[in-house]
C-alpha cells in the first residue's frame, strides 16, 4: 500500500468515525425533541457517510487509476 493509499483510507475511516457521530447525536437529539430538522440532518449526515465509503470503495477497486494516471503540470 502506498502512502497516498494509506493517508486516504485514514482520512476516509476518520470521516465516517466523524459522520457516524453525528448521526448518532442527532438521532438522539430527535428523538427527546422530536423536531424534524434534527432527523434531517441525520439523514443528511448518512449520505455524507455513505458516499464516503463509496467513494473509498470504487478507490480501492480501481487501484486508485485515476490518481496514478494524472499528470502534475507546474
Amino acid at each position: 500500500m502506498q502512502p497516498t493509499e494509506l493517508l486516504y483510507t485514514v482520512f476516509s475511516l476518520s470521516l465516517t468515525v466523524a459522520g457516524l457521530s453525528m448521526v448518532e447525536f442527532a438521532v438522539r437529539t430527535y428523538r427527546r425533541t422530536s423536531q424534524p430538522a434534527l432527523f434531517h440532518l441525520s439523514v443528511g449526515f448518512t449520505f455524507v457517510v455513505a458516499a464516503s465509503l463509496a467513494t473509498t470503495v470504487s478507490a480501492f477497486l480501481l487501484d486508485f487509476e485515476s490518481i496514478r494516471n494524472t499528470e502534475f503540470r507546474v
